[in-house]
């Protein structure tokens, strides 16, 4: 109860000390108090405002070490004060990233600001949605609001009945292409306890990942036009365009681009728009 009261301490008086404009927010009105608010930082930080308000609240929440790290990047915290958090959150620090690697990860996320409209996110290795663009919460839903340990596109696909699960046309086909070429990246991570909750989350959740896991099928990523059912856009044709990340090792951004033989192009910026 302590270290979670402390941590909440910690995540308000960093918050406080920080500007609209240091973290490229216009100022706007008058604030009743100094800093971000909190939906500022848990929008920077790619979670729900609620999720980031329950770990202000002291509340007993688990938080990673990649939720962590965004939120010592957001709220613009020193190595001593990075290591500090991870310790509040118990955890053990990982190594700083490089003064690059943070480079790469602000251009990331311009670069994903710039697709707009068209829909992209950032995935680790592991399939976790690490951040996104507006389009991409236009047309696939707010990941802001889902738990971040199930802001993972494996898990969303094997969710059928999910809002994210009901988009795709031949649902069939897109699992299966995920499921292939999520067991290519796994075997990496064979012992990895973090990969093991997952697949064992699946598992137990999903009648069709359980019959379709032990059945070995590993693919690369197939790249194909693929129809979502958009409840306000109708349909959408997009195909999939897999960038990878330099540093850090194993991200990379998926771009779903618009088909320009049909009328999805137009159907994006019409989502775009306020």
């Amino acid at each position: 109860m302590r270290r979670r009261a402390e941590l909440a301490d910690f995540l308000l008086t960093r918050r406080a000390r920080l500007a609209p404009a240091d973290v490229g927010l216009p100022n706007g009105r008058r604030r009743r108090v100094a800093g971000l608010r909190r939906e500022e930082v848990a929008e920077l930080a790619g979670i729900s405002a609620t999720w980031y308000t329950w770990m202000e609240q002291g509340r007993a929440v688990n938080v990673s070490i990649e939720t962590l790290d965004r939120l010592a990047g957001v709220l613009s915290l020193d190595g001593r004060e990075r290591e500090h958090l991870f310790l509040l959150a118990g955890h053990a620090a990982p190594p700083a990233p490089s003064e690059g690697s943070q480079q790469v990860m602000g251009l990331v996320r311009q670069t994903l600001d710039s697709l707009n409209p068209t829909p992209a996110y950032l995935l680790n290795q592991r399939w976790d949605i690490l951040a996104w663009n507006r389009a991409a919460t236009r047309v696939f839903g707010d990941f802001g609001a889902i738990e971040e340990a199930r802001r993972n596109v494996v898990w969303l696909t094997f969710q059928r009945d999910s809002s994210f699960g009901r988009l795709f046309v031949d649902w069939d086909r897109y699992a299966r292409c995920v499921l292939g070429s999520f067991r290519a990246d796994s075997s990496a991570h064979v012992g990895d306890s973090r990969w093991s909750a997952l697949t064992g989350a699946l598992i137990a959740e999903s009648p069709v990942f359980a019959d379709l896991w032990p059945n070995h099928e590993v693919a690369a990523p197939l790249m194909y036009r693929k129809e979502l059912r958009h409840e306000t856009a109708g349909l959408l044709t997009l195909e999939p365009l897999h960038l990878d990340v330099p540093a850090p090792a194993g991200l990379k951004i998926v771009v779903y681009l618009p088909c320009t033989d049909t009328d999805t192009p137009e159907k994006l910026r019409q989502l775009d728009r306020p």
